[in-house]
């Protein structure tokens, strides 16, 4: 049981820093900062309109976290399900503002979430 409490923490934990880090993405694509970023490729309606998406996403990987964090039903499946996203938006999103979908990027992001969602699985399993 203190195992399962542990992984079920530390998967809900994870969550909420990605989405940490992905809101703190969301605002810099919203505001337009990446302007200085040489291989930006896409349109500043293009940059802006993922930012808020980005942000969107933000939301829900803060929120299914923390509720994976404090135990709350739906949180452990509301979490993966949000990760998941993460994983298949940040291909989407790196290939419409990039042109390319950056494989050394999404290929961490493919990793982390991987270990989030063991975590997760293993927090909320049931014992026969």
């Amino acid at each position: 049981m203190v195992r399962r409490t542990i992984c079920r923490v530390a998967g809900g934990v994870l969550v909420v820093l990605v989405g940490i880090a992905v809101g703190f993405a969301g605002i810099l694509l919203w505001s337009g900062a990446p302007s200085s970023w040489p291989d930006l490729s896409a349109s500043v309606a293009t940059t802006r309109s993922t930012g808020l998406i980005v942000l969107l996403l933000a939301v829900l990987l803060l929120v299914s976290g923390a509720a994976a964090t404090i135990n709350v039903r739906w949180g452990p499946l509301a979490s993966v399900i949000a990760i998941l996203a993460f994983v298949v938006g940040g291909f989407w999103a790196n290939y419409g503002l990039f042109g390319d979908t950056r494989l050394a990027h999404t290929g961490v992001n493919v990793i982390l979430s991987a270990f989030i969602v063991l975590l997760l699985w293993a927090g909320s399993r049931r014992d026969a």
